[in-house]
């Protein structure tokens, strides 16, 4: 479902997205990796219907400092901040940790 509502908002946004790519772009490759295929597909096509043909690789050129954020901040995350530990059973936090890493 997020990755369909973000798919939506890009399409809405459109060109405006353009100062907000260094942001998006981390999180909106992930996505492309999601464990769920359903979600992972909607995010690559998304991906590919924003930026046609060679615009992908010149975008993520473009986010090259936010997406090294991006990789920085989630490598130096641990199960406990990935996850809401008040509600998040401890074996599930771990898996999750590990497939985001």
């Amino acid at each position: 479902l997020a990755q369909q509502v973000h798919s939506k908002i890009v399409g809405l946004a459109g060109r405006d997205l353009a100062p907000y790519l260094n942001t998006v772009m981390g999180p909106w490759l992930e996505g492309t990796c999601d464990v769920h295929s359903a979600a992972a597909d909607v995010a690559m096509t998304s991906l590919k219907t924003a930026f046609p043909g060679d615009k992908l690789r010149n975008a993520i050129a473009y986010c090259d400092q936010g997406l090294a954020k991006h990789l920085k901040d989630r490598l130096g995350s641990s199960p406990c901040s990935l996850s809401d530990v008040k509600v998040a059973d401890p074996l599930d936090a771990e898996e999750k940790y590990t497939r985001v890493i």
